[in-house]
């Protein structure tokens, strides 16, 4: 008889981890972005990975930009950014009721990470690593806010070049400015196929000039945008192999573009989602070669290596 009971209580227990288990993995957004993340290492993986060495890191870019070509331009290719703790003192003096703000750590994933600034937050800026102006004139699709993945292949041997197909991820809820609601200002990063049908949105950038979109004028402009950010580079960008790079960015009202980041370990391979997964596979398929209309050449190879940047900076001065 207590035989028989222990079996039964084992077994519910063995039962309650393996719920939990599916439930975590299933629901947990970088549990799903790690687990998409397990095939990459076979094509084309970034061995900078999310740690600090990445050459665009979110606290990097915005501070070599800046740096290198001043506030104009470096606010036409970012949103206007914050470093935290060094531009603590500049954020508050600055900081404007009628203005809303991002607030992100130093890693995130799967908009993890990512939080509506509130003025209550002051007390806590330490926690986090930038502070972002929010977008106050994105361009909307059926009234739901989009920022587009774009992907970045960097290969030591041929040079940096960027992929024109993208796929567009959505916020919830129609956007609204001034809301608190997060499913009204930030994009889900794993939205299911039904989000896009039911509000009639389209998938890839492919899709976006049946809405008048003037993509191949962006996708050209942001080609640009990422030569400054390498150009701006302090450090060697080359690995030792190619690595790909995920470009976020949002395309405003008036056309005009901004890279909100560059994520060093994007997802290639996502669980029953077949049109992005057939987006990535033609990334990966074509990568080495880059001899389709697919691909636009941001920097020659030499440009990738810290030392010929400053000979050539060097030169032009």
């Amino acid at each position: 008889m207590l035989f028989n009971t222990l079996n039964i209580y084992i077994t519910a227990i063995i039962v309650i981890i393996i719920i939990f288990y599916y439930h975590y993995l299933s629901f947990n957004p970088l549990k799903i972005e790690k687990m998409e993340n397990l095939g990459s290492d076979l094509v084309g993986s970034n061995p900078h990975g999310k740690g600090e060495n990445s050459p665009f890191l979110r606290t990097k870019i915005w501070e070599n930009v800046l740096a290198k070509y001043g506030l104009l331009q470096a606010e036409a290719i970012f949103p206007k950014t914050y470093v935290l703790p060094k531009d603590t003192t500049l954020f508050l003096n600055e900081e404007k009721s009628y203005k809303e703000y991002i607030a992100k750590t130093l890693y995130s994933g799967g908009r993890v990470g990512v939080f509506l600034y509130e003025p209550s937050m002051k007390k806590n800026l330490y926690d986090f690593a930038v502070i972002q102006e929010y977008i106050s004139n994105p361009l909307l699709i059926n009234g739901f806010k989009f920022d587009t993945r774009l992907f970045m292949v960097v290969d030591c041997k041929k040079g940096a070049f960027l992929y024109k197909p993208g796929y567009n991820v959505y916020t919830a809820k129609r956007f609204k400015y001034k809301s608190k609601d997060r499913e009204c200002k930030i994009n889900q990063a794993y939205a299911g196929d039904d989000h896009y049908d039911n509000y009639n949105l389209p998938r890839t950038t492919n899709e976006l000039f049946m809405y008048h979109v003037p993509y191949d004028q962006i996708i050209y402009d942001i080609a640009m945008k990422l030569r400054k950010i390498i150009l701006a580079t302090p450090t060697d960008i080359c690995p030792m192999k190619t690595s790909i790079y995920g470009v976020d960015i949002e395309i405003l009202n008036d056309f005009d573009s901004k890279i909100i980041e560059i994520n060093s370990k994007p997802s290639t391979r996502f669980k029953d989602i077949p049109w992005k997964n057939e987006l990535t596979r033609a990334l990966r398929d074509e990568m080495g070669s880059y001899n389709s209309c697919n691909w636009i050449q941001i920097a020659e190879p030499c440009l990738l290596t810290k030392s010929v940047r400053q000979k050539q900076q060097r030169n032009n001065t």
